[in-house]
């Protein structure tokens, strides 16, 4: 169980990591904003 709860984390980390680059790429660092990531993870 404690298993599927860590790769859960760590999906979740990298769907994360993932929406910043892209975030990132599009807007640069100045205009990256947080509510932007969260639409791409869908959270």
């Amino acid at each position: 169980m404690a298993t599927l709860k860590k790769q859960r984390l760590i999906d979740t980390d990298n769907r994360i990591k993932a929406a910043a680059v892209e975030v990132f790429a599009e807007y640069g660092y100045e205009r990256a904003q947080l509510s932007y990531m969260s639409k791409i993870t869908g959270r």
